[in-house]
């Protein structure tokens, strides 16, 4: 549509609008260029802003990732320790309780080569199970002396640190492992050789070595009591006596 205005109505038009404010002349060289600077000065200051907010999520989900990772090799452990508890007690003769501490140091804790020591009443301690040693390594140990003397103080398993673990012997073992009934200390399992992925222990490691010293000298007991009690009934019998 054509305007009729005359150039002079026009031109006051334009110059009416300018005064109040609802348009604004072009900025020249130096403001634009200085209007444009500043712009960019914003963008680069938000975008450094929106950098850092990204990182701190990323490390945020890191971290509950981990935790995640924690809490669910946590409840893993857990249900491993629980399933070889009752599967050690469960067992009614000594050969089965033997299998199952065979079982799971093969299996669960990556064992290769160990010894069960029984204490003598000469007060040495004598191999009666072992897997992949020789006859020669199945030497009575004296428990005063080396790790078997630290393990009988102090009651508690022993295992060597390091990653790679160096050569285990029965002189020198990866791992003793007190077994007790009550407070006394009637044996061992000494650890002298690991699978060969297995360079280092596991956390849940040393949990295992604790369940092992607290329940396997217990089940071996009870079952060799059972094996050799015909009249199950009347030790039953007993035990509710001995109750009372």
């Amino acid at each position: 549509m054509n305007d009729k205005r005359s150039p002079d109505a026009r031109a006051a038009f334009a110059q009416e609008a300018i005064d109040s404010g609802a348009y604004r002349p072009l900025a020249r060289g130096g403001e634009a260029v200085q209007h444009l600077r500043q712009a960019l000065e914003r963008v680069q200051r938000e975008s450094v802003s929106l950098v850092r907010i990204g990182a701190s999520l990323e490390e945020f989900v890191q971290q509950q990732e981990g935790r995640y990772a924690d809490l669910e090799q946590e409840l893993n452990d857990t249900g491993l320790l629980y399933v070889a508890s009752y599967q050690l007690q469960a067992r009614s003769e000594p050969k089965e309780v033997l299998r199952h501490v065979r079982e799971l140091l093969e299996q669960l804790v990556g064992v290769e080569s160990f010894a069960l020591y029984l204490v003598a009443s000469d007060g040495l301690a004598v191999p009666v199970a072992h897997k992949g040693m020789s006859e020669a390594e199945l030497t009575p140990l004296r428990t005063s002396e080396g790790a078997l003397a630290v393990v009988f103080g102090r009651k508690t398993p022993l295992m060597v640190e390091g990653s790679p673990l160096p050569k285990g012997s029965t002189a020198s073992p990866l791992a003793v492992v007190p077994l007790l009934l009550s407070d006394r200390v009637m044996g061992a399992i000494v650890i002298t050789k690991l699978f060969p992925h297995k360079s280092s222990w596991a956390q849940v490691d040393q949990q295992l070595f604790h369940l092992l010293s607290s329940h396997a000298a217990s089940a071996l007991v009870a079952a060799h009591l059972v094996q050799r009690q015909s009249d199950l009934l009347g030790t039953l019998a007993g035990l509710g006596e001995s109750l009372k």
